[in-house]
């Protein structure tokens, strides 16, 4: 690992709006590179807007237009940009997956692995845990509700992942039109922030990562599909589980940028070493018997 500028995004991401969102990242990301970032995330299906219904008609391959959009910024700016969308597979499955364009010219992608029951009739879940380098930097990411999941960042620390990834898109449904009380809404942010500290805090000590995570904020509306109002959270853990940067307003667009801690990250690595390399077979076989 090496000293390096590191950014997230939370962000308002219109629904079918494919050329706005995709105008906005392209926006924070030039910004980002301009202050010396060398990876930035934006939220999931921040390309997309958080469709579900409309996921289908708006599936892209990757790569495909959006990577054809990010991929000139990449290059140009010496800036990796990672970005949610929905992904038209070859056999025609849509994905829920992040396009990740590098500056060396590389598109990637990560499909989301966990798919939840109101989400599944619309995606189908990932199988891949994918890895990515660049230099200096070994990093890993993840899409919303795979945050519940322990074994994964576990998997991908051993794999060799300093930095993970989170793209959320956790929030309540809203139909067009209709407002989410105030009250409903400071307890959503009150509760979700802590909620999400709680998983940034416990997956960043126990696989010594650093961890960034980044929702979308606001709403989400269509004139016809089922919207969402999003909390508007971003944090960011360092390997010791300490919260080192979060964003001041839930409720406004808003980036983080944290500088990667080399020593910290070999330090607090080193005494993590057992608990990284002594796992048991065993016990994973049994619990993936029980699933």
């Amino acid at each position: 690992m090496e000293a390096m500028k590191i950014a997230c995004v939370q962000m308002n991401c219109a629904m079918g709006e494919r050329d706005a969102n995709l105008a906005k990242i392209i926006r924070y990301s030039q910004e980002a590179a301009a202050d010396g970032v060398s990876i930035i995330c934006f939220p999931e299906l921040s390309i997309t807007g958080s469709l579900y219904e409309g996921a289908y008609n708006l599936a892209e391959t990757i790569p495909g237009p959006s990577s054809e959009a990010l991929g000139p910024v990449a290059r140009r700016h010496n800036i990796t940009i990672i970005a949610g969308t929905c992904e038209r597979g070859k056999d025609g499955v849509v994905y829920n997956s992040l396009v990740l364009a590098f500056p060396d010219g590389r598109i990637e992608r990560f499909r989301k692995l966990y798919i939840p029951e109101g989400e599944y009739p619309f995606f189908r879940q990932g199988a891949e845990v994918p890895v990515f380098q660049i230099p200096g930097c070994t990093f890993a990411v993840s899409v919303c509700a795979d945050l519940n999941f322990a074994e994964l960042y576990k998997l991908m620390a051993v794999k060799g992942a300093e930095v993970i990834f989170n793209a959320n898109g956790g929030g309540r449904r809203a139909t067009y039109g209709e407002l989410l009380p105030v009250e409903l809404q400071a307890a959503s942010m009150r509760d979700d922030r802590a909620s999400y500290e709680n998983f940034l805090k416990f997956f960043s000590v126990t696989n010594a990562v650093y961890y960034f995570m980044c929702n979308q904020v606001g709403y989400s509306t269509h004139p016809t599909l089922r919207g969402k109002w999003f909390p508007g959270i971003a944090l960011v853990a360092n390997p010791g589980g300490e919260i080192i940067a979060s964003s001041d307003d839930p409720r406004e667009e808003a980036m983080i940028t944290v500088q990667l801690d080399p020593a910290l990250f070999a330090e607090k690595r080193q005494r993590l070493a057992f608990a990284l390399r002594k796992r048991r077979s065993d016990i994973l076989e049994e619990l993936a018997r029980l699933s």
